[in-house]
């Protein structure tokens, strides 16, 4: 069910059923703006809104078949701005920050239950300041520190020790890798060049025998 004026859409539009899925939505000489709704199943999984200019524009959530939420923000002309959060099957907050113009600011976290094992600053869409992981008992793992988005990122094994350690500039992978087994051999490593892999690559056997050149 559509409306069109002088050879473009204009007025309410709906495609699809509710039962499989469906589209409610609104165009202005030929431009979607305003309010938009995306059901599945006979749930509403996408509330959004776009603008005169048919970019997203305000308010924006996604919801599980379940009906509880997934992801929940808002958007200005067209990029992510203000506070976002994603959630867990269960409704319980994973991932959350802020957006400025598209690019994360601020204080960045994630959770695994009640439990914060991530957090990290960042400033203009990379990691700027220090970036902090805590096991599930909240005891810390590692404190790294960035500047624009310069730095080592580490993970780390359940136990604590250092599972892998990536070279960061301007928040993307440049310069060596290293992989390491829980013991501390080295599992494998190479290096990145402006975010690809570039080089040699090798794995290695948790003996410390190499397994792939």
């Amino acid at each position: 069910d559509e409306h069109w004026r002088a050879g473009v859409r204009d007025g309410a539009r709906l495609t699809g059923t509710r039962s499989l899925l469906q589209i409610d939505e609104t165009w202005k000489d030929g431009v979607v703006t305003g309010a938009r709704t995306v059901w599945r199943h006979s749930r509403v999984i996408v509330e959004e809104h776009l603008d005169s200019r048919g970019r997203l524009d305000g308010v924006w959530r996604s919801f599980r078949n379940s009906g509880k939420k997934r992801e929940d923000g808002t958007y200005r002309g067209g990029k992510r701005n203000g506070a976002w959060a994603w959630y867990d099957a269960g409704g319980v907050k994973e991932r959350g920050g802020a957006y400025v113009d598209g690019k994360r600011e601020g204080e960045w976290g994630r959770w695994t239950g009640r439990v914060m094992p991530w957090r990290a600053s960042y400033k203009g869409g990379v990691v700027d300041g220090d970036l902090v992981q805590w096991d599930w008992r909240g005891k810390e793992l590692g404190r790294d520190t960035f500047v624009a988005g310069d730095g080592v990122d580490r993970t780390f094994h359940p136990s604590g020790a250092v599972a892998s350690e990536t070279t960061l500039a301007g928040g993307k992978p440049h310069g060596p890798y290293v992989e390491r087994f829980m013991r501390g051999r080295v599992a494998a490593r190479g290096a990145f060049a402006k975010g690809e892999r570039h080089g040699a690559w090798q794995t290695f056997w948790s003996g410390g025998g190499l397994k792939l050149e």
